[in-house]
C-alpha cells in the first residue's frame, strides 16, 4: 500500500490537475510503477572510478560541462529467486556495506517492479550478502537479475477503497484536501 495526500488545493490550475490525475487513474483500471524515494540507501561514500555519467534527457550537461552521476549502486541476484521467497543472496558490486532497514526494487519478467524491504544481512565476503526481506517474491527471478537500489518503485493501482478520495469535494471557498491510496497489483 501507498498514499499520497495534498494539503489544501485551491489554486484553479492545481485543482485541475489533481482531476486530470484523477481520470488518467481510471477507476484502477490502470496500472503504474509508484516511485519511493529513500535518502537511507546503501550509497558508496566515494563514487568509484569508472562509474558511467549521464546527461539530461535531451543530451545537455550542466552548465560547468558535468553531468549526473550514474550507477553508484550496482547489485544482482547471485542466485535464482523464486516465487513467495523471503530470503536471497545479492551481490553488490558498486555500494556501501548493507546492514538491513534498505528498501530495493526488483523487476520481473511479468514487467512488473516490486518494492522490499531489507530486514537480516549476512555478510559473506563483503559483496555477497545473504538477506532477509518482506514481502515476498511476487514472481520467479533469475540469478543475475538486477537488484535496484536508485530507482525504487512498485508496480499498482488505485486502491479499491480510495475512489471517494481521489474524487475530491470542494469546500468552500473553493478548496480541497484530496488523497490517493495505492495498492500494489496482483499481476
Amino acid at each position: 500500500m501507498a498514499e499520497f495526500s495534498v494539503g489544501k488545493l485551491w489554486r484553479p490550475n492545481d485543482i485541475k490537475a489533481w482531476r486530470a490525475l484523477s481520470g488518467r487513474l481510471r477507476n484502477g483500471a490502470v496500472a503504474f510503477m509508484v516511485p519511493c524515494l529513500d535518502w537511507f540507501q546503501p550509497w558508496p561514500s566515494v563514487l568509484p572510478n569508472g562509474a558511467p555519467s549521464v546527461p539530461h534527457s535531451d543530451g545537455a550537461s550542466f552548465l560547468d560541462g558535468s553531468l549526473y552521476a550514474g550507477g553508484a549502486i550496482t547489485a544482482s541476484l547471485s542466485a535464482d529467486a523464486a516465487l513467495r521467497d523471503t530470503t536471497a543472496t545479492i551481490a553488490v558490486t558498486v555500494g556501501a556495506a548493507l546492514t538491513g532497514g534498505e528498501y530495493f526494487s526488483l523487476t520481473g519478467a511479468s514487467g512488473n517492479k516490486r518494492l522490499h524491504l531489507i530486514h537480516t544481512v549476512e555478510t559473506e565476503d563483503g559483496t555477497n550478502y545473504s538477506i532477509g526481506f518482506t514481502p515476498p517474491l511476487r514472481e520467479d527471478y533469475a540469478e543475475g537479475a538486477a537488484v535496484d537500489f536508485q530507482s525504487l518503485g512498485c508496480t499498482m493501482k488505485l486502491g479499491t477503497d480510495a475512489l471517494d478520495d481521489v474524487w475530491m469535494t470542494m469546500e468552500a471557498p473553493f478548496k480541497a484536501s484530496p488523497s490517493i491510496r495505492f495498492a500494489e497489483t496482483d499481476c
